[in-house]
């Protein structure tokens, strides 16, 4: 028999993750093709060596500008998701004009896999609304959060639960912090840096070294004695 593993409390969104596109893909069955349709319709094991270990502040994170001009004879090709309700998270970018913009500028002018979009043209508060002026417009002035990555690792044995409520994308690859309650990431930010505490609408991404869909981080963590969380921590 397998350990029982660390529990969260989870919920699933389905309407959270949309691909951003102009044409629908061949297959209007799969899961990709109803995005598109829904778019266009529109115990730490050392607290003090961890708190050693984890950076004040990583180069190239944080609250950061990105001006994009893209194609208007291509898709977009963003695959995007709206959980926290306010922003507009990049789980991923797939053939279309961001990834060709991404391809011909430097790092600091591009947008990146699992950059949270917080504002766009002055737009900003609503994820609808966001997604709305993503599509509407070929000029882009975006404000964005880019995550530093924070390793938390965890005790089963000690805490059974992990005390968060996360939310997920069934499409998605990461579990969104919803919300924190008493267990060990709480116990984890007691002792953790200022700029490295875990808070609402950070995500977890991988479990254990295991990186993929939401469904697979949960397995996951659902089967093993100790957890190393590795977290996308956004810091505002």
């Amino acid at each position: 028999m397998g350990s029982s593993g660390c529990k969260p409390c989870c919920s699933s969104d389905g309407k959270a993750n949309t691909i951003i596109a102009e044409t629908p893909p061949e297959n209007n069955n799969d899961a990709e093709a109803a995005a598109v349709a829904m778019a266009e319709s529109f115990e730490p094991a050392d607290p003090e060596k961890q708190e050693d270990e984890q950076p004040t502040k990583q180069e190239g994170t944080g609250i950061m500008a990105v001006k994009i001009v893209r194609a208007q004879d291509m898709n977009i090709g963003l695959n995007l998701d709206g959980l926290d309700g306010e922003t507009a998270f990049v789980d991923n970018i797939i053939p279309g004009s961001v990834e060709d913009w991404n391809n011909s500028h430097d790092a600091k002018e591009r947008l990146q896999v699992h950059d949270r979009i917080v504002k766009v043209n002055g737009i900003a508060g609503e994820t609808d609304k966001i997604l709305a002026e993503l599509k509407a417009s070929y000029n882009w002035t975006l404000v964005i959060l880019r995550p530093m990555e924070v390793t938390v690792s965890v005790d089963c044995k000690r805490f059974p639960s992990l005390g968060l409520d996360l939310k997920y994308s069934p499409n998605g690859n990461t579990l969104l912090i919803a919300n924190l309650g008493d267990g060990p990431i709480e116990e984890y930010n007691r002792e953790a840096p200022q700029a490295a505490k875990i808070i609402k609408n950070d995500r977890i991404v991988a479990i254990n070294g295991t990186r993929g869909g939401a469904r697979k981080l949960l397995d996951c963590a659902s089967r093993a004695e100790s957890l190393d969380l590795t977290i996308l921590h956004y810091d505002t």
